[in-house]
């Protein structure tokens, strides 16, 4: 049986908006969505790598996960200068 998001695509959609114009920060986007900042940045991953239908995917789409995983991970990466 399928696991049903928490989030809604609206939702998600807002949040990487706000975060991609620079708008607000992942730490304040999380704590009024009652997330963290690390899943802020893994829909704007999502988001840039496969457009606004990404949002959409179910987590089953496991060979489209592991490339935004794979993503996130280096981006992360970087972020923390290592």
């Amino acid at each position: 049986m399928g696991q049903h998001s928490k989030y809604s695509f609206e939702m998600k959609l807002a949040a990487v908006t706000k975060y991609l114009e620079g708008s607000c920060s992942t730490e304040s986007i999380a704590r009024n969505l009652g997330t963290n900042g690390t899943r802020i940045i893994e829909w704007a991953t999502i988001y840039q790598s496969l457009g606004a239908k990404g949002l959409k995917l179910p987590k089953s789409s496991a060979p489209i996960r592991r490339k935004q995983n794979a993503a996130l991970s280096t981006i992360i990466f970087l972020a923390k200068g290592r």
